[in-house]
């Protein structure tokens, strides 16, 4: 797991945020809902207003009898059903729900973040579930603020980890965020002079595949530009395949590369690059989560020197559930030993952000 260096010093809910969201069927997340955010029905008799002027009011509410009797229209035979009702205010006025309970005996589920108008709902006695929560605007759970705060009661019985991560993602710019990264995820460019392999067979090969393509289109636009700042994701060890090393060699340019895979991430950091570099990758959302990493390297059976140099499979490697639906994938798939390995991501704005970058010159995602 990449979440470990100088993790002691980071914040237990920050440290939990940024592993991201928790999907809507995570079974901690279920477990946390039924336990404090859910009240069962009532099993007590109806304890509704007998307030004359409360009454009267609710039987002159145009809309509420436009409602009423297009909800009667529909469900006038259906007995048992279940209903939602998302801001169920006090559970009676304006309710769309409660003559369903009372006549055709169904049940449901009452959503009202309100906390002073959820207690008065808890004292009508409905016979529906009931939750002083509100609807996530996401596929995941999310801390919102209403007036008051939508997650209250009980927290102090759910562990740290799953009460921080239903709060929300971080945004990428979040303070804490970029102080986790620039604290446990970022290695400054290094003062030393650059530890290049020498080894005949790696030299010769390291330029296979796309780079020559690349690098004519790249030497192209830059050839003139001098102290540019690029990002390289997916930077394997830093110097095979590496569109980037040239403009720090000739051009005098420094940037980010960041390599999620710990074992070619430990080669890159012995290279001595002249930019940061970062054992992580960058996030598919807009805020910073944990995927798992499908790291891929050839299998032991190819023992050839020329292939162990050439290959370049690590750079196959993918996040799972973002894999290319691609015949040579699969191909080097089956050549392939597969690790899968959790890593951490943020997105591209809080590495600038942590940087203090406005400017990159050169991407390669």
């Amino acid at each position: 797991m990449c979440l470990a260096n100088r993790s002691d010093l980071v914040p237990w809910d920050i440290r939990a945020s940024i592993l991201g969201p928790l999907p809507a069927d995570h079974p901690q997340m279920l477990n946390l809902l039924r336990a404090s955010y859910l009240h069962s029905p009532s099993l007590l008799p109806y304890n509704l207003s007998t307030d004359p002027a409360y009454i009267k009011t609710e039987s002159l509410d145009p809309a509420l009898i436009f409602i009423h009797k297009t909800v009667v229209k529909f469900f006038k035979e259906q007995l048992g059903g279940f209903f939602v009702e998302a801001g169920a205010y006090d559970g009676e006025k304006g309710s769309n729900t409660l003559w369903l309970e009372k006549h055709q005996n169904w049940t449901g589920l009452l959503v009202e973040p309100n906390p002073y108008s959820f207690q008065k709902l808890v004292h009508k006695q409905r016979k529906a579930w009931a939750s002083n929560t509100c609807l996530s605007p996401h596929p995941y759970p999310i801390q919102q603020v209403l007036v008051s705060v939508c997650l209250v009661s009980r927290s102090d019985l759910v562990p740290w980890d799953i009460l921080a991560r239903v709060l929300g993602p971080l945004p990428a710019d979040h303070p804490q965020v970029l102080a986790v990264l620039r604290a446990s995820y970022l290695q400054p460019p290094s003062l030393l002079p650059y530890n290049l392999s020498t080894d005949p067979i790696y030299v010769k090969l390291v330029h296979l595949g796309s780079w020559g393509f690349i690098y004519n289109y790249t030497a192209k636009f830059f050839r003139e530009q001098r102290g540019g700042f690029f990002v390289e994701a997916g930077a394997l060890d830093g110097e095979k395949s590496s569109n980037t090393l040239w403009l720090e060699k000739h051009l005098n340019w420094t940037g980010l590369i960041l390599e999620p895979n710990p074992y070619s991430f430990q080669k890159l950091v012995h290279k001595q690059r002249k930019a940061w570099a970062s054992n992580t990758c960058l996030s598919p959302h807009p805020y910073p989560i944990q995927q798992v990493l499908v790291s891929v390297s050839l299998n032991d059976k190819f023992n050839n020197k020329i292939l162990q140099s050439g290959l370049t499979n690590r750079g196959a490697s993918f996040l799972l559930g973002y894999e290319l639906d691609a015949e040579i994938q699969r191909r080097t798939m089956k050549k392939s030993d597969i690790l899968y390995e959790s890593t951490q991501c943020f997105p591209l704005a809080s590495y600038l952000f942590a940087l203090n970058v406005t400017t990159v010159d050169f991407f390669i995602p």
